[in-house]
Protein backbone atom coordinates (compact mmCIF):
# COMPACT_ATOMS: atom_id res chain seq x y z
CA UNK A 1 0.00 0.00 0.00
CA UNK A 2 1.11 3.39 -0.59
CA UNK A 3 2.36 6.10 1.46
CA UNK A 4 0.51 8.91 1.22
CA UNK A 5 1.69 12.32 1.78
CA UNK A 6 -0.66 14.74 3.93
CA UNK A 7 -0.92 18.18 2.30
CA UNK A 8 -0.11 20.04 5.46
CA UNK A 9 3.12 18.00 6.02
CA UNK A 10 4.14 19.11 2.73
CA UNK A 11 3.68 22.83 3.39
CA UNK A 12 5.28 22.42 6.84
CA UNK A 13 8.27 20.79 5.28
CA UNK A 14 8.11 23.58 2.68
CA UNK A 15 7.66 26.28 4.53
CA UNK A 16 10.39 25.39 7.28
CA UNK A 17 12.93 25.33 4.64
CA UNK A 18 13.43 21.18 4.97
CA UNK A 19 14.14 19.07 1.64
CA UNK A 20 12.06 16.40 2.25
CA UNK A 21 9.99 16.13 -0.35
CA UNK A 22 10.77 15.99 -4.00
CA UNK A 23 9.73 18.86 -6.53
CA UNK A 24 6.92 16.52 -7.98
CA UNK A 25 5.53 15.90 -5.08
CA UNK A 26 5.06 19.40 -3.82
CA UNK A 27 3.48 20.35 -6.93
CA UNK A 28 1.31 17.16 -7.05
CA UNK A 29 0.45 18.52 -3.89
CA UNK A 30 -0.11 21.97 -4.99
CA UNK A 31 -2.37 20.90 -7.79
CA UNK A 32 -4.27 18.50 -5.45
CA UNK A 33 -4.88 22.08 -3.03
CA UNK A 34 -5.73 23.78 -6.25
CA UNK A 35 -8.58 21.75 -7.32
CA UNK A 36 -10.06 21.30 -3.59
CA UNK A 37 -10.04 25.01 -3.52
CA UNK A 38 -11.90 25.66 -6.69
CA UNK A 39 -14.43 22.61 -5.55
CA UNK A 40 -15.44 24.44 -2.24
CA UNK A 41 -15.49 27.47 -4.13
CA UNK A 42 -17.70 26.09 -6.71
CA UNK A 43 -19.80 24.33 -3.98
CA UNK A 44 -20.41 27.84 -2.32
CA UNK A 45 -21.40 29.18 -5.66
CA UNK A 46 -24.62 26.43 -5.69
CA UNK A 47 -25.58 26.69 -2.43
CA UNK A 48 -25.33 31.27 -2.96
CA UNK A 49 -27.41 30.47 -6.28
CA UNK A 50 -29.55 27.54 -5.95
CA UNK A 51 -30.00 27.23 -1.92
CA UNK A 52 -33.69 25.70 -2.09
CA UNK A 53 -32.74 23.27 -4.68
CA UNK A 54 -29.69 21.84 -3.17
CA UNK A 55 -31.68 21.27 -0.04
CA UNK A 56 -34.22 19.29 -1.91
CA UNK A 57 -31.62 17.24 -3.90
CA UNK A 58 -29.55 16.27 -0.86
CA UNK A 59 -32.90 14.76 0.50
CA UNK A 60 -34.25 13.37 -2.39
CA UNK A 61 -32.79 10.22 -2.87
CA UNK A 62 -35.05 9.64 1.05
CA UNK A 63 -38.12 11.18 -0.42
CA UNK A 64 -40.65 10.14 -2.89
CA UNK A 65 -42.74 13.47 -2.05
CA UNK A 66 -39.27 15.71 -3.02
CA UNK A 67 -38.95 13.63 -6.40
CA UNK A 68 -41.85 14.33 -7.95
CA UNK A 69 -41.76 17.97 -6.63
CA UNK A 70 -38.19 18.42 -8.40
CA UNK A 71 -39.91 16.94 -11.53
CA UNK A 72 -42.97 18.71 -11.48
CA UNK A 73 -41.67 21.96 -10.54
CA UNK A 74 -38.29 22.62 -11.77
CA UNK A 75 -37.01 20.53 -14.38
CA UNK A 76 -34.05 19.75 -12.56
CA UNK A 77 -31.98 17.95 -15.56
CA UNK A 78 -32.59 20.80 -17.28
CA UNK A 79 -31.61 23.72 -15.44
CA UNK A 80 -28.26 25.74 -15.00
CA UNK A 81 -27.75 24.13 -11.76
CA UNK A 82 -27.69 20.35 -12.47
CA UNK A 83 -24.69 21.74 -15.07
CA UNK A 84 -22.81 22.83 -11.90
CA UNK A 85 -23.34 19.67 -9.92
CA UNK A 86 -21.89 16.96 -12.75
CA UNK A 87 -19.07 19.72 -12.43
CA UNK A 88 -18.50 19.19 -9.02
CA UNK A 89 -19.19 15.68 -9.13
CA UNK A 90 -17.36 14.93 -11.55
CA UNK A 91 -14.05 17.00 -9.78
CA UNK A 92 -14.80 14.90 -6.50
CA UNK A 93 -15.55 11.63 -7.97
CA UNK A 94 -11.71 12.00 -10.26
CA UNK A 95 -10.13 13.31 -6.87
CA UNK A 96 -11.08 10.14 -5.42
CA UNK A 97 -10.04 8.07 -7.94
CA UNK A 98 -6.55 9.74 -7.79
CA UNK A 99 -6.52 8.86 -3.53
CA UNK A 100 -7.28 5.77 -4.39
CA UNK A 101 -4.31 5.30 -7.30
CA UNK A 102 -2.20 6.90 -5.26
CA UNK A 103 -2.79 4.55 -2.06
CA UNK A 104 -3.44 1.62 -3.27
CA UNK A 105 -2.38 1.24 -6.47
CA UNK A 106 1.59 2.41 -5.86
CA UNK A 107 3.36 0.91 -8.87
CA UNK A 108 1.08 1.86 -11.57
CA UNK A 109 0.39 5.37 -9.80
CA UNK A 110 4.34 6.04 -9.27
CA UNK A 111 4.91 4.79 -13.01
CA UNK A 112 2.69 7.60 -14.66
CA UNK A 113 3.62 11.21 -15.87
CA UNK A 114 2.53 14.02 -13.29
CA UNK A 115 -0.35 15.12 -15.55
CA UNK A 116 -1.71 11.84 -16.23
CA UNK A 117 -1.84 10.72 -12.39
CA UNK A 118 -4.94 13.29 -12.87
CA UNK A 119 -6.33 13.20 -16.57
CA UNK A 120 -6.75 9.24 -15.98
CA UNK A 121 -9.02 9.77 -13.43
CA UNK A 122 -10.49 12.88 -15.02
CA UNK A 123 -11.19 10.61 -18.01
CA UNK A 124 -12.64 7.74 -16.42
CA UNK A 125 -15.06 10.04 -14.62
CA UNK A 126 -16.27 11.11 -17.66
CA UNK A 127 -16.27 8.26 -19.67
CA UNK A 128 -18.39 6.81 -16.97
CA UNK A 129 -20.53 9.85 -16.98
CA UNK A 130 -20.94 9.84 -21.02
CA UNK A 131 -21.98 6.09 -20.98
CA UNK A 132 -24.01 5.90 -18.22
CA UNK A 133 -25.86 9.03 -19.81
CA UNK A 134 -26.16 6.66 -23.16
CA UNK A 135 -26.96 3.74 -21.68
CA UNK A 136 -30.29 5.58 -19.62
CA UNK A 137 -30.83 6.85 -22.44
CA UNK A 138 -30.96 3.40 -24.77
CA UNK A 139 -32.59 1.73 -22.26
CA UNK A 140 -35.76 3.95 -21.92
CA UNK A 141 -36.36 3.59 -25.98
CA UNK A 142 -35.93 -0.15 -25.72
CA UNK A 143 -37.92 -0.99 -23.05
CA UNK A 144 -40.60 1.10 -23.95
CA UNK A 145 -40.26 3.54 -20.74
CA UNK A 146 -40.03 7.20 -22.25
CA UNK A 147 -42.20 8.62 -19.49
CA UNK A 148 -39.89 7.58 -17.14
CA UNK A 149 -36.26 8.63 -18.73
CA UNK A 150 -36.16 12.17 -16.76
CA UNK A 151 -37.00 10.32 -13.37
CA UNK A 152 -34.42 8.07 -14.51
CA UNK A 153 -31.83 10.86 -14.98
CA UNK A 154 -33.08 12.60 -11.98
CA UNK A 155 -32.36 9.67 -9.86
CA UNK A 156 -28.59 9.44 -10.89
CA UNK A 157 -28.05 13.26 -10.65
CA UNK A 158 -29.25 12.85 -6.99
CA UNK A 159 -27.16 9.54 -6.32
CA UNK A 160 -23.97 11.69 -7.32
CA UNK A 161 -24.57 14.78 -5.83
CA UNK A 162 -25.48 13.32 -2.35
CA UNK A 163 -22.42 10.61 -2.46
CA UNK A 164 -20.23 13.52 -3.73
CA UNK A 165 -21.17 16.23 -1.24
CA UNK A 166 -20.41 13.44 1.65
CA UNK A 167 -17.43 12.34 0.13
CA UNK A 168 -15.84 15.54 -0.40
CA UNK A 169 -14.64 16.27 3.46
CA UNK A 170 -13.68 13.05 3.66
CA UNK A 171 -11.12 13.48 0.92
CA UNK A 172 -10.38 16.85 2.60
CA UNK A 173 -9.34 15.04 5.76
CA UNK A 174 -7.78 12.38 3.51
CA UNK A 175 -5.90 14.91 2.02
CA UNK A 176 -4.44 16.62 4.78
CA UNK A 177 -3.77 13.92 6.99
CA UNK A 178 -2.19 11.09 4.58
CA UNK A 179 -4.49 8.35 6.36
CA UNK A 180 -5.37 6.05 4.38
CA UNK A 181 -7.79 4.46 6.78
CA UNK A 182 -10.62 8.07 5.99
CA UNK A 183 -11.40 6.57 3.16
CA UNK A 184 -12.92 3.86 3.75
CA UNK A 185 -15.72 5.81 5.79
CA UNK A 186 -17.50 6.22 1.94
CA UNK A 187 -17.97 2.78 1.93
CA UNK A 188 -20.87 2.49 4.12
CA UNK A 189 -22.40 5.95 2.44
CA UNK A 190 -21.81 4.53 -1.14
CA UNK A 191 -23.62 1.29 -0.30
CA UNK A 192 -26.11 2.91 1.85
CA UNK A 193 -27.16 5.27 -1.33
CA UNK A 194 -26.87 2.86 -3.73
CA UNK A 195 -29.24 0.52 -2.66
CA UNK A 196 -31.89 2.89 -2.03
CA UNK A 197 -31.46 3.83 -5.93
CA UNK A 198 -30.96 0.51 -6.80
CA UNK A 199 -34.54 0.06 -5.19
CA UNK A 200 -36.20 3.58 -6.28
CA UNK A 201 -34.79 2.48 -10.01
CA UNK A 202 -36.54 -1.23 -9.44
CA UNK A 203 -40.31 0.36 -8.25
CA UNK A 204 -40.01 2.99 -10.97
CA UNK A 205 -39.15 0.41 -13.98
CA UNK A 206 -40.96 -2.57 -12.65
CA UNK A 207 -44.27 -0.88 -13.41
CA UNK A 208 -43.63 -1.35 -17.36
CA UNK A 209 -41.34 -4.12 -17.37
CA UNK A 210 -40.85 -7.56 -16.16
CA UNK A 211 -38.20 -8.40 -13.41
CA UNK A 212 -35.89 -9.54 -15.58
CA UNK A 213 -35.02 -6.35 -18.06
CA UNK A 214 -34.60 -4.34 -15.11
CA UNK A 215 -31.69 -7.11 -13.28
CA UNK A 216 -30.17 -7.34 -17.23
CA UNK A 217 -29.76 -3.49 -17.70
CA UNK A 218 -29.12 -2.99 -13.72
CA UNK A 219 -26.11 -5.93 -13.71
CA UNK A 220 -24.78 -5.24 -17.08
CA UNK A 221 -25.03 -1.35 -16.73
CA UNK A 222 -24.55 -0.68 -13.06
CA UNK A 223 -22.32 -3.38 -11.85
CA UNK A 224 -20.36 -5.00 -14.22
CA UNK A 225 -18.19 -2.49 -16.16
CA UNK A 226 -16.64 -1.33 -12.44
CA UNK A 227 -16.02 -4.75 -12.25
CA UNK A 228 -14.35 -5.31 -15.66
CA UNK A 229 -12.46 -1.76 -14.84
CA UNK A 230 -11.46 -3.17 -11.13
CA UNK A 231 -9.78 -5.94 -13.18
CA UNK A 232 -8.52 -4.90 -15.87
CA UNK A 233 -6.20 -2.00 -12.96
CA UNK A 234 -5.36 -4.90 -10.82
CA UNK A 235 -3.67 -5.77 -13.87
CA UNK A 236 -2.00 -3.26 -14.16
CA UNK A 237 -0.48 -2.93 -10.89
CA UNK A 238 0.74 -6.42 -10.70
Amino acid sequence: MGQSKSLLNTHLLSSSGENGLLPSNIVENSITTTILVVILGLIALIFVLHRKQVLLILQGLFSQRIISQLLRDMKLIKERISIFLFLVSYLIQALFLFALLSTFLPNLYNSLFLPLRYLIPIGLVLLDGIFKRITSNLFTYLFDCKENRDSILLYKLLFITLNSFCLFPILISFFYTGEWLILLLYAPIFLTTFLILFYRLYILNIKNNNKFQFFLYFCTIEILPYIVLLKAVLSLEK
